[in-house]
Order: C-alpha cells, then structure tokens, then sequence
C-alpha cells in the first residue's frame, strides 16, 4: 500500500530484517549486555565520530 509516497504495511512503517540478524549485529557492539565503550574514537573529533558510526550503519543496513 502507498501513502503519499512512502511504502507502508497496515498503515506502520516496518523493517524487514529478522530480529535474530538485528541482534547478531547489536551484539558487536555490546559487552554484558550494554553499550560498549570505543576507546579507540575517544580522542577523535566529533564530526569523525559521527562520521564512523553513520559509515559502520550503513554498511549494516546495506
């Protein structure tokens, strides 16, 4: 169904990946079940920073 222009299910927006991928993904990026830290990025700008995590999202939506 179309609704001024965007794809929806009943009226929602959905997403088609399946949870369990959704997970394995998160789960990268997490230690006992929280955010890790990235000491790596700590001394970084902010702009990269941003820059990273838009690039690495990217790459997973994709």
């Amino acid at each position: 169904m179309h609704h001024r222009g965007n794809r929806t299910v009943n009226g929602t927006i959905a997403s088609r990946v399946p949870k369990t991928v959704i997970k394995a993904k998160c789960a990268r990026y997490l230690q006992r079940g929280k955010p890790a830290h990235r000491t790596r990025l700590v001394n970084h700008s902010d702009h990269t920073i941003i820059a990273t995590y838009g690039a690495e999202y990217r790459g997973i939506v994709q």
